[in-house]
């Protein structure tokens, strides 16, 4: 059986190791796309044109969010998964969940 906080402590390691890489990729970011990756990386399956999920992380309207999830996914940083956006990468997530609390 694996060791939870020694998988939690690898997991962190590696995450340090590409934070040079994703503060590239984000600053490649326009600030919508930004704020949606937050809001995508902070709740697992979200209605992303949910008022509620809008208004949590101040998106704006739900129209203005939709160019932003083409790029993102057009970049591969985010996904179609179970009728909801996804960040794919776990420990891309994980560390804008870090950075961004």
């Amino acid at each position: 059986m694996k060791n939870p906080l020694v998988y939690g402590e690898a997991a962190d390691i590696l995450t340090s190791r590409e934070s040079g890489a994703y503060i590239t990729l984000l600053e490649g970011l326009t600030i919508k796309q930004k704020n949606l990756m937050c809001a995508l990386a902070q709740e697992d399956y979200p209605e992303v044109f949910s008022k509620k999920f809008l208004e949590k992380y101040s998106l704006g309207a739900s129209s203005s969010i939709q160019k932003a999830l083409k790029n993102l996914q057009e970049q591969d940083l985010i996904q179609r998964d179970n009728g909801s956006y996804v960040i794919p990468d776990p420990f891309l997530k994980r560390w804008i969940r870090r950075i961004w609390k």
